[in-house]
């Protein structure tokens, strides 16, 4: 719009007011000039219309060009300068211009540019003839161009048909004079060029006559660039908008840099860049959290994880361990039994210090097995508790109390001097030889008992005899003597015969022993000879068992029923037998007591551990395990001690118990004597 009104400016000029006379300086004259299709190898030079001749108009005084659709020239101002107007004379054949001079024709239609390069195409129309004929083109032209530039270029053609009428069928220069007049020096205007332009204008140009900028520096904006961007822009006429800036402040109004920094999530000299990938917050100085579920991946402006935290980790930037009791994917799973209830490890959940009391595992969650106590269940239940091994899994106390002979909670410690029994509840006699010494366990004084008084424990008064009944008592003990030596006697008379039968029984055993038999053990070897033609019944002493199956090492306590041949009342009256009365089998269920008590059972992974337990205290619990076991015949073994049956025994201490002893049937269907056991057990498989 601005540049129609211009030309439309200087088209009125240029028609009223042709002789007007300016005082500005003519910045063209003898200047470097220029033109299209020279003629006559440019005989008639561009330079002839900068020479400031301009009397004679003839055309062979003026720039002549070739015949052409196409005519340029240009005059070079060394330097970008305000122009005011331009003058243009044009080459005349008659002394008088008018419209039978054929030169009009050439000159309708020609246009004036104003530009910085030596294209009109980089410059500015100051000029264009639409209205003129040949009747009212006047000589010379005068155009008012207001504009800033380094070359004014004169233009015309013919190449576009029809042509307007009146105009040339070609285009040519026939420039006699061209005059540009403005100031010589840049950053000046008014009629004298002596006036200052405004300190920001666009290289320090200004109109020629107002003043007014023809553009503002970097930064400014207004007529005369007195004004700084505002609204957040900056730059050349202000149309850059700002980056975010520190707390939405207005960027440098020429640069667009932040004064005080960038605002959250981004970064740069003008805070236009998204903070890169793992940065976040003002001026993306922060690195987003590793421990995000992806990790370093966060918004850009308050560092909140995306796709949330990995496990162990919480907040919305994942910045704050697990705590409170809790670890795990969002800290949602509970720790386990950490010693001292400490916070356990925030990913796994592993208590780093270890269990608390009567806790196990890695994550301390799991109680301790029977036998075993306190902190990571590294500890060994008391050997001497009531129940062997069984004890609080936190604090080891032993439940039920404590083993004769022992006291404290945890039945570690030996009955102090003067107490034995259960918890050391039992004082010992003040009748011991040595008062209030005893066995710490049954209670028996150590030493014997002061004169008056008897049994183990010295709580029995000894009866003193009565006048007289020493004397008494003399032949009675001669009496006794002599039976007892009598008995001897008959002893050895039988044992010899006995022992002529036995050599005459053996030699007939050896021929008939059935093969199996001879396959036995060596250590079952001793135990055949008494075995010729009888059926065995339930025979299992030291049986070879089948190595694919497993003996149970638990025998429950019942009350056994014997059952014996009834054919014969003969065989049944010389075999003497135990009635079921008398018979109470007890299996043996523990390493510490035979009958009573049960023990767990030992992992061999433990079994390094066991023994050093048991052997603190000078071996106590194994001193313990010795003196539970049975001793010497717990049932009866009438049989084996008969005549008949002593030269059966391999080893004369060493007898079956008449309840479980097997029994041979021979021809006369009398059960016969061997010296061998029955064992009831239960077989499980492997």
């Amino acid at each position: 719009m601005a540049s129609k009104t211009a030309l439309v400016w200087n088209f009125w000029v240029g028609l009223f007011f042709p002789l007007v006379v300016w005082t500005y300086e003519n910045v063209a004259l003898h200047k470097t000039a220029w033109q299209m299709n020279p003629y006559l190898n440019d005989a008639y030079s561009a330079s002839l219309a900068v020479d400031g001749k301009k009397t004679n108009l003839s055309i062979w005084e003026c720039v002549v060009s070739s015949y052409d659709r196409t005519a340029e020239w240009r005059v070079d101002l060394n330097g970008v300068l305000s122009i005011h107007h331009i003058l243009i004379q044009y080459a005349q054949n008659k002394p008088a211009w008018d419209k039978d001079d054929f030169s009009t024709k050439s000159f309708l239609g020609f246009s004036l540019y104003i530009s910085n390069t030596t294209s009109k195409e980089d410059g500015v129309l100051c000029f264009r003839d639409t209205n003129y004929t040949r009747s009212t083109i006047p000589n010379p032209v005068n155009i008012t161009c207001a504009y800033h530039g380094r070359y004014v270029i004169y233009y015309n053609n013919r190449t576009h048909k029809p042509y307007p009428e009146g105009y040339s069928n070609y285009a040519f220069t026939d420039l006699c004079e061209v005059e540009v007049f403005g100031c010589s020096s840049s950053g000046f205007y008014g009629a004298n060029c002596t006036i200052l332009c405004p300190h920001n204008c666009q290289e320090g140009h200004c109109n020629i006559v107002e003043g007014t900028c023809l553009g503002c520096l970097p930064g400014y904006r207004g007529v005369t660039c007195n004004e700084e961007c505002q609204q957040f822009t900056y730059g050349l006429e202000c149309k850059q908008a700002c980056g975010n800036c520190s707390e939405g402040q207005q960027c440098n109004h020429v640069n667009g840099s932040c004064l005080y920094g960038c605002d959250l999530g981004v970064y740069g000299d003008k805070c236009d860049k998204e903070c890169p990938q793992s940065r976040f917050g003002q001026n993306c100085q922060h690195n987003c959290s590793i421990h995000c579920f992806s990790s370093g991946m966060c918004d850009p402006v308050n560092g909140y994880c995306l796709g949330g935290c990995q496990a162990g980790w919480k907040n919305a930037q994942c910045d704050q361990e697990c705590d409170g009791g809790m670890f795990g994917k969002n800290c949602s799973q509970f720790c386990g039994k950490c010693l001292n209830n400490e916070q356990c490890h925030h990913i796994n959940g592993s208590c780093i210090k270890g269990c608390d009391s009567g806790y196990g595992g890695t994550n301390c969650t799991e109680e301790c097995n029977a036998g075993l106590y306190g902190a990571n269940c590294k500890k060994f239940c008391s050997p001497n508790c009531k129940t062997p091994g069984v004890c609080d899994k936190r604090t080891g106390q032993c439940d039920g109390g404590c083993q004769a002979g022992w006291t404290q909670d945890k039945c570690d410690s030996e009955c102090p001097g003067g107490f034995y029994g259960h918890d050391c509840q039992e004082n010992c006699s003040t009748n011991c030889i040595v008062p209030l010494r005893c066995d710490r366990m049954t209670g028996q004084c150590e030493g014997g008992c002061q004169a008056g008084w008897t049994q183990s424990k010295c709580d029995a008064k000894t009866v003193s005899p009565t006048h007289g009944q020493e004397d008494y008592d003399i032949p009675i003990v001669v009496s006794a003597t002599i039976l007892t030596a009598a008995f001897v006697i008959a002893v050895v008379v039988f044992l010899f015969i006995g022992r002529r039968r036995w050599q005459l029984q053996s030699s007939h055993i050896e021929t008939t022993t059935p093969k199996r038999q001879r396959d036995r053990t060596e250590s079952d070897a001793p135990m055949t000879n008494n075995s010729q033609g009888y059926d065995v019944s339930t025979i299992n002493t030291n049986a070879i068992y089948s190595y694919e199956e497993e003996i149970t090492p638990e025998l429950e306590c019942k009350n056994m029923s014997i059952k014996r041949p009834e054919e014969n009342e003969a065989c049944f009256a010389k075999e003497h037998i135990a009635s079921d009365s008398q018979v109470d089998k007890c299996s043996i269920t523990s390493t510490y007591d035979l009958c009573n008590e049960n023990t767990p059972d030992i992992l061999v992974s433990q079994l390094h551990e066991t023994i050093v337990e048991m052997t603190k205290y000078k071996n106590e619990s194994f001193k313990r395990e010795y003196s539970m076991l049975s001793k010497g015949e717990l049932f009866p073994c009438k049989v084996g001690k008969q005549k008949d049956n002593l030269s059966k025994n391999r080893y004369k201490t060493t007898l079956p118990y008449d309840h479980s002893r097997v029994i041979l049937h021979g021809e006369s269907r009398c059960p016969e004597y061997i010296n061998a056991s029955c064992i009831e057990v239960n077989l499980i498989n492997v």
